[in-house]
Order: C-alpha cells, then sequence, then structure tokens
C-alpha cells in the first residue's frame, strides 16, 4: 500500500478520522447501524474550526425554525432548542479546544444522541406512513440526514451507499438508545485520539485546565480500546468457524 494512504491514520483530516472511525468502529461491532454512527460521530467534532462556520450557522437556524413552528403547533419543540444549543458550542468553542476535551465529547454526544432520537420519534409519530415505519427504518432516515449535513461532500456518496448496501447485505444486532450514544461517543473519541498524534495536541480536560495531551495519550488509549474489544472479536471468530 502506498505511504500517501497509509498516512490518513496519522492525519487529522476528514478522511483520516473517517478512515480511523470505520477502523475503531469494527472492533466493536458488526451492526451498520452502529458503525455508521461511530463514523458521524468521528466526523462532527470539527464543526468548531473556521471552515465549518456556515454549516453551524445554518444548524442554528434551522433550530429556531423548528423551535417556532413547534411551539405555534403546540408540539415538542425542544428539539429545536437542542439544535441551537448544538450550534452555540460549536460557534463559540476555540478549534481543539472544549469540543475536543473529555467533558466535550459526552456533552456532544449526549446532545446528538438527543437529536438522532428525537427525530426518530418524530419521524415515526408525525409521518403519514407511520404505519409503515419502524424504528430501524427511523434510524436509517436521521443518518442519511446528518450525514448529508456533517460529512465531506467528497465521502458522502461513498458513505451512503455502503450504508444502504450494509443494511440489505448484511444481519444487524438490535439497536437501542444506549447503543446509540455509545457508538457516537465512540466516534467523538476516536477523533480527539486521531487529533492527539498531531504536533499541537489536544487540550483533553478543557475548561478545567489548558495542559494538552499528545500521542502518547492517542497510544494508551487506541491499546485500551483494542483490549476492551477482544472479546467481540473472539465472539466474531468464534462465530465464522462455526459457519464453516
Amino acid at each position: 500500500m502506498p505511504i500517501k494512504y497509509l498516512r490518513w491514520l496519522f492525519i487529522s483530516s476528514y478522511k483520516g478520522h473517517t478512515l480511523f472511525g470505520l477502523l475503531i468502529s469494527l472492533l466493536f461491532f458488526q451492526n451498520p447501524f452502529a458503525i455508521a454512527l461511530v463514523i458521524l460521530g468521528a466526523n462532527f467534532s470539527d464543526f468548531d474550526h473556521d471552515f465549518k462556520r456556515e454549516n453551524v450557522f445554518i444548524l442554528i437556524i434551522i433550530g429556531l425554525i423548528l423551535t417556532f413552528l413547534m411551539y405555534v403547533f403546540k408540539l415538542p419543540y425542544y428539539i429545536g432548542l437542542v439544535l441551537i444549543l448544538l450550534g452555540l458550542i460549536f460557534l463559540l468553542s476555540s478549534h481543539r479546544g472544549f469540543t475536543h476535551s473529555l467533558l466535550g465529547i459526552i456533552v456532544l454526544s449526549l446532545i446528538v444522541s438527543v437529536i438522532i432520537i428525537s427525530g426518530i420519534n418524530f419521524i415515526i409519530y408525525f409521518s403519514l406512513f407511520a404505519n409503515y415505519i419502524n424504528f430501524k427504518f427511523a434510524l436509517a432516515i436521521m443518518i442519511i440526514l446528518i450525514s448529508l449535513f456533517a460529512l465531506n461532500k467528497r465521502i458522502t456518496p461513498i458513505f451512503l451507499a455502503l450504508f444502504i448496501l450494509s443494511l440489505f447485505a448484511f444481519p444487524f444486532n438490535s439497536i437501542n438508545y444506549f447503543l446509540i450514544f455509545g457508538s457516537v461517543f465512540l466516534g467523538f473519541l476516536s477523533h480527539i485520539i486521531l487529533d492527539s498524534f498531531s504536533p499541537s495536541g489536544i487540550k483533553l480536560f478543557s475548561p478545567f485546565s489548558e495542559k494538552k495531551v499528545y500521542k502518547k495519550f492517542g497510544i494508551i488509549m487506541t491499546i485500551i480500546l483494542i483490549i476492551f474489544s477482544i472479546p467481540n472479536l473472539m465472539n466474531l471468530i468464534n462465530y465464522f468457524f462455526n459457519i464453516v
């Protein structure tokens, strides 16, 4: 494999974060939904960067519109407020500040999970075709919508094609609220792990401390994730041996 492709694993770019998020997700999941959510989470943290400002403003505007419309029609308008909150966090955060800290990725994972779950409930209960839409179908719609907003345009078509094909090609386990949060969090975690390998490092304990951590943190966390994934990998190996 050419060196330039190997470098994707060690550079902080949308390609590197997407690929690293995919590799980390495969250590723990064979569920297409969970894998897709990890990849989305891995691409969210850089919304604190200047080149993502337009997306952040769009997010806030959508939140304001949803809040107003749902309030007028006496619907739960908290989803609009949550979108506004998410946008404000990215807007007010310095690059690789709070959004790249341990507390930051926990908060962001909770907010993104609430948005996803609220969107699922909205699709199910307010759709004209509610009788034909189940939890997994609504989740697939949310993943597609978020990918159009969160992912780089160059990888979005590839992501969508592989995600949709995987839903038909592979059996998947049940999905629930805890798995949604865990997958999104793992994606955010993979992002800060990869960023720790960069010369500028990350402020892991922001806003309580400005001290930065570097590649030593990334190496330790990668090893820990691999260790925790061993039971899942062993089950996967046993599964393949049983069907051969």
